[in-house]
Order: C-alpha cells, then sequence, then structure tokens
C-alpha cells in the first residue's frame, strides 16, 4: 500500500512524502503524531488502522533520485525500489548483507545494488533480514540472511550481494518466477505456471 500524504507541520522540503505500510503500531504513532500530518489518500487513519502498520517516512528529494521509480519493498530495517528501467536500488541498516550492496554498512539514501545492473529487475521483496527480486527473464535473486534456509540457495549462509537461485535444479525442470515475497524465516516466490516456491 503507498500512500501520498501533505505534511502540515512546516517541514521543508518536501512537502509531500511516501508512505510504506509494514508492521509496528508504537512506530507508527512515533512517527505520525509529531508531524499532524493530513491524510489525502485513505479514508481515515485511527487506532485500529494503525494497529497493523509501521508508516516508513521517505522524503520527496530522496524519491527524485528514484526518477521513474514504480514499486517500493518495506522490510523492518532496509526499503528497496525498482525502476522502469528495472534498476534495483536498496537502503537502510546493512546488517546481514540485507542491502545487497557487499557489506553491511547503513545506507542513509537510496543506491544501485551494482550486481543487479546486468539484469532486468521487475519486483522486489524485503523481510526482515533478507532481500529477493524477480527479473524480466524469470530469475530469482535472493540475499541477506540465509538463516532457515530461506534464500533458497541449498544452505543457511548468508550472502551480502544478490545470488541466483539456481531454479532449473528442481524437481520437473526451471520454472520461471514472477513474483517474490519475503516473510521472517521464509521466501515464497509464485511461478509463471502458478507453481508456488516456499
Amino acid at each position: 500500500l503507498l500512500l501520498f500524504l501533505s505534511l502540515s507541520s512546516g517541514l521543508t522540503p518536501p512537502s509531500r512524502v511516501l508512505l510504506v505500510e509494514s508492521t509496528d503500531a508504537a512506530a507508527a504513532r512515533a512517527v505520525l503524531e509529531p508531524l499532524s500530518i493530513a491524510v489525502e489518500a485513505v479514508d481515515r487513519i485511527d487506532d485500529a488502522a494503525l494497529g497493523a502498520r509501521l508508516i516508513h517516512l521517505i522524503p520527496g528529494s530522496v524519491l527524485k533520485r528514484l526518477s521513474g521509480g514504480v514499486m517500493l519493498a518495506a522490510g523492518v530495517r532496509h526499503l528497496i525500489a525498482v525502476t522502469v528501467e528495472g534498476q534495483c536500488y536498496s537502503w537502510g541498516d546493512g546488517s546481514l548483507g540485507r542491502l545487497g550492496h557487499g557489506d553491511t554498512t547503513p545506507v542513509s539514501e537510496p543506491r544501485v545494488i551494482s550486481t543487479l545492473k546486468a539484469v532486468k529487475v521487475v519486483s522486489a521483496a524485503a523481510g526482515e533480514e533478507h532481500s529477493a527480486c524477480t527479473t524480466n527473464e524469470g530469475l530469482l535473486y535472493t540475499w541477506g540472511s540465509g538463516s532457515f534456509g530461506k534464500l533458497g540457495h541449498g544452505e543457511p549462509t548468508d550472502e551480502s550481494t544478490p545470488r541466483k537461485v539456481a531454479l532449473e535444479q528442481l524437481a520437473g525442470g526451471a520454472r520461471a518466477v514472477e513474483k517474490v515475497g519475503c516473510g521472517f524465516a521464509h521466501t515464497i516466490a509464485i511461478c509463471g505456471s502458478y507453481d508456488i516456491l516456499v
């Protein structure tokens, strides 16, 4: 869910911010209450709504760097953006390699994931400790914490840069992945054949 809100607190720039949904009521209240936010894109925001949402504020000046941005994925401590051109950006907490930049340092503004420059990314997902993306050729890449085997590489090791999942080794042959989602301890992928990989 993407929401555009106006800020009435006099913050400049920007006059608008993008909100991305996740889960943590206390953090949502801590962000919204001091800003006196006027909601434009939803009918209401009340305690019940906030109980299921953590809202990350992304400054408009940062969003301008992502010209053509069409998709955002919000993890607990990081964000991923995919542009129309198929470039994948990430920023936030870099621990466990969840940003895909080859290290564990935090990044405060969108940075292109250089190892994905050669492919066209079409969707992405951000979990608590790991990330994933799909390409226009149906490939699946995962990175970050490998605990519980959630990266799909056959071993529970962390990956600090995106690594292609060996879909060709699946029983029944390779499948083209269209969408991906990340949870705390798992990754789920939907294939063009309607197969679901967990």
